[in-house]
């Protein structure tokens, strides 16, 4: 029976999720690799490029493409992941407003390439654990102001990148010390087993 196993989640919101219906939960989180923690981003080479993965959040993202024309929108497909660290790493921002079932890979990857994150709401978007970005990046899609806060924070973003990347500081940090709490969490793991 469930009840009778520990159950392990890679986010918060799994780990909630399982335990709204009482099953024992551990975390097991996970880590990028080493390449993103090391980029050096050349600042100089971003451009105002919004990137998207088209698989999530699809219907929203082309509302904003309809509506934010002066914007550059590219889709994150049939790329290599060279070419893929190659978009993160011009773009200022990268936008996903999919279901977030937990902690995503690519928001961590466009966060170490220095682009401003921007989420809805949905799953683990939700709170600051999964994605630690400001509240102020995460804008909910069914508010009835959504258009004009997506509006605020382009214009926030394109006109001072800079002082836009300092508002996700506390979430590359994060990033990078996530290999040492999968560790610690495998440890923890480990010793509930024996």
């Amino acid at each position: 029976e469930l009840h009778d196993c520990t159950h392990l989640a890679q986010s918060e919101y799994a780990r909630i999720f399982l335990s709204s219906y009482g099953l024992k939960t551990l975390m097991l989180s996970d880590y990028l690799n080493q390449e993103h923690l090391e980029r050096d981003v050349d600042l100089s080479k971003k451009q105002n490029i919004v990137c998207y993965n088209p698989q999530k959040g699809v219907e929203v993202t082309k509302k904003l493409i309809e509506i934010f024309k002066q914007c550059k929108f590219v889709p994150i497909q049939n790329m290599t992941a060279k070419e893929v660290a190659e978009l993160l790493e011009r773009a200022k921002i990268y936008i996903d407003f999919g279901d977030h079932p937990g902690k995503d890979r690519i928001p961590r990857e466009a966060a170490m390439a220095k682009c401003i994150v921007i989420t809805g709401r949905r799953g683990s978007a939700n709170n600051l654990i999964d994605i630690a970005v400001p509240e102020m990046y995460k804008i909910d899609e069914d508010s009835v102001d959504f258009i004009e806060a997506i509006d605020k924070v382009f214009k926030s973003v394109f006109d001072d990148f800079e002082s836009s990347l300092l508002d996700f500081e506390l979430y590359r940090d994060k990033i990078k010390n996530e290999k040492l709490v999968f560790q610690k969490e495998a440890l923890e793991f480990s010793e509930s087993v024996k």
